[in-house]
């Protein structure tokens, strides 16, 4: 099975709110080669010389049965 990847945009590091998934955009699905192809030319683009500029990132998708994710949350209780 291949595996699915997304692109993720957002702002860079630097940027308080860095790696908060309700301020990016997503795109895809797309294979790994697609994503890292994309990701590369958004960055091109957005890379102005700033500190906190736009930046896109390629995310592989894992996986997970609802069984799964569900046991996974008992384990902290």
């Amino acid at each position: 099975m291949r595996r699915t990847w997304i692109v993720t945009v957002g702002m860079s590091v630097g940027h308080e709110m860095h790696d908060c998934f309700g301020e990016m955009d997503v795109y895809g699905p797309y294979t790994k080669e697609q994503a890292e192809k994309l990701t590369a030319s958004l960055n091109e683009r957005y890379n102005d010389g700033e500190s906190e500029h736009l930046e896109a990132v390629a995310w592989p998708l894992d996986y997970r049965s609802v069984r799964k994710v569900l046991s996974d949350m008992r384990v902290g209780e």
